[in-house]
């Protein structure tokens, strides 16, 4: 009798935890529509911190080509799949969107060791509120961060059920962990880098190079 009870308590308890466990997010299939690859990346700083130097991470979009069309985020064309990364950085020269330079951190700085992203198909219709979005909100503060631009373009675009919910304040660490949420989601998905980073002050175009010039 003891026996049958603790095999009933047992499989009460694993039924328990399989119920419990959290289903995994579903990422939208292509639509015929959809000529584009969205991205969103989330790196919780935990590879680029050091002894008594804390990194809070970053987050960060790639916008891919997937089709003859022409595609432009700001005055940059993005050929057939070709991509370009873009994120809201906090550095001197300007705070606000800079190009590619997630991109040339991955490859020249060895950078973003367990970044996560998910990637949705979407409408080149979606590049006007893209680049309208961009051009309004080209800043950046402790509160309107790398997240919040990531959150708030990547909710513009994709379908409800792929939405992230904001906060007053949004972290890297917290998207990284929402992102895992996803079904399928990546792990140091590679970037695809340009000649060099771009970013646009008072409207004119400056461009850099990372050899030339220490960034963050």
């Amino acid at each position: 009798m003891k026996k049958i009870l603790l095999t009933f308590i047992l499989a009460f308890l694993v039924l328990l935890t399989v119920s419990c466990k959290k289903k995994l997010r579903l990422v939208n299939e292509r639509k015929e529509t959809d000529d584009l690859l969205l991205t969103i990346y989330s790196d919780s700083g935990k590879s680029d911190s050091k002894f008594l130097i804390k990194s809070f991470g970053h987050s960060f979009l790639a916008v891919k080509n997937l089709t003859d069309k022409e595609v432009f985020i700001r005055d940059y064309q993005i050929l057939k799949d070709d991509e370009l990364t873009f994120g809201a950085w906090g550095i001197d020269d300007h705070y606000g969107v800079w190009y590619d330079l997630e991109a040339q951190y991955q490859h020249k700085a060895k950078r973003y060791d367990g970044v996560v992203s998910i990637s949705a198909y979407i409408s080149s219709d979606k590049l006007g509120l893209i680049n309208e979005f961009i051009t309004n909100n080209d800043t950046w503060t402790f509160r309107h961060n790398c997240t919040y631009l990531a959150i708030s373009i990547w909710n513009m675009c994709v379908d409800s059920n792929m939405k992230f919910s904001k906060r007053t304040f949004n972290s890297p660490s917290r998207l990284h962990k929402l992102i895992k949420e996803f079904k399928g989601y990546e792990t140091n998905r590679t970037m695809i880098m340009h000649e060099y980073a771009f970013t646009f002050i008072d409207g004119e175009k400056k461009t850099y190079y990372l050899e030339e010039k220490r960034y963050g």
